[in-house]
């Protein structure tokens, strides 16, 4: 029942000389056992007061009369916090909240997640009406098949003021003396590997005097997709970017995906029971989700584990793209595995939130593992034998979770960008290079043709390419994959050839050099793109790499051209037969959103990559 307004309760603190604070109301306050009577404390860090708690309504500040309060040595004076009326309309008191009811607990949904082995979660029906038993008379369930109650019995008498679970222990009766608090016992449900492939929806627990709950569940059911492919296998990143070009070809470049999408190209050859398992599973599951092992990442426990254990050792889990909050797999056999959600990980071990269900001896193989779902058809061939070739494309679901964060610390820079200067891998003996430029042309077909460009210079498009010797240059690769973000970002790049031809030698202390007449003055003009270049020499004492930049160039006669490159001077004398190369710095960005990765075996990967010249130095 709510209480009666009694007029208004100015509120004051205190400190106390135990150095408590103390807050207590003046006036009548309210009656009916809500609120506080005059003067009663409402916290004291020493006594229990019997205070019931209300849910106020509206309060409105009214000042409030002056009192006096007995007070021991050191206490302060009672401090005015201002005074409150209250709607009693507007108060609903706590324990219309929870009693007189049947609770279920959680009240939020439960989500299994992935479920890829058997997964249990706990749960508690409770009778909060004061007086009167409840009976749990039927389960409507809308998440079945697949979510089991093993610990429900119906019907089922649930007494006042008790769990569903075990009432001898946690009964209310008032009958009963020494009356006991009841305790938070719980039941499991189930959610086993078979079952609905996705599921979000409700167990009703129906009960008698129209006291009905429902628990909420949701999960994603997965099937482990065990065999191992061949090498190689093909990994695309790909990301997406809008891109506004300018009329003079300036860009603005858009990241319209905060992580890629991930895919993946494999083979797998297949005979016996394999061969057979998987036309079962294409037969039916290529609408849903697959467990999908990263074979080209894989560790070795390098310690056995026991049933129960959450902590697996390895030898090394910094260059593996293993993901705290995502899926790895510890496989013995395509029966035999453990499928664990990594709560976080060291330099050599890998922490699962829940417990391993089998055990494993030293040596068995452990790693990474996404959720995916099929792209396409699949296709393959027959061989005259038992074995048949299936090609699958993977695309992988749980690319979100926990996945590397951007870092370009492993590769060189040159004016706050990065700087790709590693060695340009060519396939086939050669690189398709392409040169363009905006043509604005006017032909009537009978006439005289009309073009011009708004464009200052071309766009040359070429290729990089990379070799990724070893699992931790993969890593930083795709965390540098993961700053530039595809076609956003740009950087520079050599252009890995002889640009330049010196005709004398570079003299310590000036800024000039002498090269083979090639027209830079009149076709080039000192334009960005060939500005900045890098010069290799070695006279003795080491390779030595210097960049310079281009400011001026006049023709000293039809066969010679003088650059001069700022205030930069020469460090040494250089003669022409020490020079190795002189390279032009291009700004350039990739020229495609997907990034593919090429693993022809574990610890060794390649790509190819397309760029483009930008104009983001114009500004």
């Amino acid at each position: 029942m709510a209480g009666t307004n009694q007029g208004t309760a100015a509120i004051f603190t205190e400190l106390t000389t135990s150095g408590i604070v103390r807050a207590y109301y003046t006036g009548l306050g309210y009656e009916n056992g809500i609120g506080h009577g005059p003067g009663q404390p409402v916290d004291n860090g020493n006594e229990t007061y019997n205070v019931f708690a209300a849910t106020i309504g509206e309060a409105v500040a009214t000042g409030y009369t002056a009192t006096t309060r007995s007070m021991g040595t050191g206490a302060t004076a009672p401090v005015n916090q201002g005074t409150v009326t209250m709607d009693p309309d507007k108060l609903t008191p706590m324990g219309e909240l929870w009693f007189e009811k049947v609770h279920i607990l959680p009240r939020t949904k439960i989500a299994f997640g992935d479920i890829i082995t058997q997964k249990t979660e706990q749960y508690e029906v409770y009778n909060a009406l004061r007086r009167t038993d409840v009976t749990t008379a039927s389960l409507t369930n809308n998440v079945t098949p697949g979510v089991t109650f093993p610990d429900e019995s119906l019907p089922e008498v649930i007494e006042a003021q008790s769990s569903a679970l075990d009432s001898t222990t946690t009964s209310q009766d008032e009958l009963v003396s020494p009356q006991v608090l009841g305790t938070m016992v719980q039941r499991d449900v189930v959610a086993a590997t078979e079952g609905l492939p996705i599921f979000d929806d409700s167990v009703v627990f129906n009960m008698t005097g129209g006291n009905d709950v429902q628990l909420l569940l949701s999960g994603v059911r997965l099937v482990l997709m065990p065999m191992e492919y061949e090498a190689p296998v093909q990994e695309t990143l790909a990301w997406l970017t809008d891109i506004i070009t300018a009329l003079d070809g300036n860009e603005q470049r858009i990241a319209l995906r905060k992580n890629p999408r991930q895919m993946f190209d494999v083979t797998y050859l297949l005979d016996g029971a394999d061969r057979q398992r998987m036309q079962s599973l294409l037969m039916d599951w290529t609408n849903n989700q697959f467990g999908f092992p990263l074979w080209h990442e894989k560790l070795e426990l390098s310690a056995s584990v026991a049933i129960g254990t959450t902590t697996y050792s390895v030898a090394n889990t910094a260059d593996v793209d293993l993901r705290v909050g995502g899926l790895a797999v510890v496989l013995s056999d395509r029966n035999t595995f453990d499928v664990i959600t990594i709560a976080s990980m060291t330099a050599t071990t890998i922490v699962s939130a829940d417990p391993s269900v089998n055990a494993y001896d030293a040596g068995t193989t452990i790693m990474p593992m996404r959720t995916a779902i099929v792209l396409g058809a699949v296709t393959g061939r027959r061989h005259q034998n038992e074995l048949e070739e299936f090609k699958v494309r993977f695309l992988v679901t749980d690319n979100d979770t926990g996945v590397l964060t951007g870092d370009v610390s492993a590769y060189s820079t040159y004016n706050s960008r990065v700087l790709m200067d590693g060695c340009n891998v060519v396939e086939g003996g050669t690189m398709p290079v392409e040169y363009t430029r905006r043509i604005h042309r006017i032909d009537n077909s009978t006439g005289v043709i009309s073009q011009s460009s708004p464009w200052d210079r071309n766009k040359r498009k070429h290729q990089k390419g990379f070799v990724l010797r070893n699992r931790a240059e993969q890593i930083a690769f795709r965390e540098m994959l993961t700053s530039i973000r595809g076609r956003q970002t740009a950087f520079y790049i050599p252009t890995f050839i002889d640009d330049l031809e010196v005709k004398a030698q570079l003299n310590v202390g000036t800024s000039t050099l002498d090269i083979e007449n090639i027209e830079y003055e009149r076709f080039v003009q000192s334009r960005l793109g060939k500005t900045i270049f890098r010069i290799t020499y070695d006279i003795g004492a080491g390779e030595v790499q210097l960049v310079r930049t281009i400011t001026a160039v006049a023709e000293v006669d039809a066969t010679t051209e003088r650059l001069t490159v700022g205030t930069d001077t020469w460090p040494d004398n250089i003669p022409v037969a020490n020079i190795s190369r002189i390279e032009f710095y291009e700004l350039v960005r990739f020229d495609a959103d997907t990034v593919p990765i090429t693993h022809p075996r574990i610890g060794l990967a390649q790509s190819t990559m397309p760029v483009v010249q930008v104009f983001d130095d114009n500004a």
